[in-house]
């Protein structure tokens, strides 16, 4: 009956992204919509709902389950979620110098790199719209620098000096660049996360809900009860004890036929 009940979970739970439209939760909603579509943003919260067991012994213990999740992911990230990445490197003044020259250079060799060069000056629109125009001129889709080498046509149209400093500018930009699209890239996931998150827990709550009602528990359940008692009870240590000298170990079977039941089978020591 796992099915039905999960379907009730997620009426339940598009019931309350509805009644509360502007609360963080269906914000959340809205952004894996926008992301992943409708079948994929249900298959991932489903996934979550079904590996709960895990969630639970990662955030035991928390008062804001959600809040210690993300502050994990903070913990690793190397720039804060709400840093202006774009405004920062936009501003700052050397990577403007160089960039302009870098630009100049492009104006002088070939076609493409022409293109490029009207590309950089373009300087419409905010920081994250410019540093939307520069990644594709220094970097590959990939985010890797675009492959740029010495050629005697190229010295012949810059220079020889003038081409050192293009390769030059070439490689300190696409360092530049490179670091600037990583923390877009931690801060996008990091909005994902919580996103995701909060969305998952919501429908965690609305599907435990669900049995409650019905009294009723299901296989992660038992998971999870078993794992509690035998390691973070009052009793844990017993239950050790008695497990050491009786059995030699728990098989936990669910059956997929028409008995609903689930059964626990203990293989005892002879």
């Amino acid at each position: 009956q796992t099915s039905s009940l999960v379907d009730e979970a997620w009426q339940l739970f598009a019931a309350g992204m509805q009644s509360r439209p502007d609360s963080a939760t269906a914000h959340g909603l809205e952004h894996l919509f926008r992301e992943c579509g409708l079948d994929n943003t249900r298959r991932l919260l489903l996934k979550f709902l079904h590996r709960r067991a895990d969630w639970w012994a990662f955030t035991r213990g928390q008062k804001d389950l959600v809040d210690y999740a993300l502050a994990r992911l903070r913990d690793d990230m190397l720039i804060a979620p709400d840093a202006d990445v774009a405004g920062r490197l936009i501003g700052d003044t050397v990577f403007a110098a160089e960039l302009s020259d870098y630009a100049a250079l492009l104006a002088r060799n070939t076609q493409t790199d022409r293109s490029h060069a009207r590309q950089l000056a373009d300087e419409t629109g905010d920081a994250a719209q410019r540093l939307k125009r520069i990644f594709p001129v220094v970097l590959t889709k990939e985010g890797a620098p675009r492959s740029r080498k010495a050629s005697d046509a190229q010295a012949g149209r810059l220079g020889a000096d003038a081409e050192a400093r293009l390769l030059e500018l070439h490689a300190r930009l696409g360092a530049r660049l490179m670091e600037a699209r990583a923390h877009l890239a931690d801060q996008a996931s990091y909005r994902f996360n919580e996103a995701a998150l909060r969305c998952a827990v919501a429908l965690l709550e609305a599907y435990q809900h669900a049995k409650a009602e019905r009294q009723v528990i299901d296989y992660a359940d038992i998971e999870w009860h078993a794992w509690a008692l035998v390691s973070v009870s009052d009793h844990a240590e017993y239950m050790h004890c008695k497990l050491d000298a009786r059995y030699r170990h728990i098989l936990l079977d669910e059956f997929q036929d028409t008995n609903p039941l689930q059964w626990l089978t203990l293989e005892r020591w002879l």
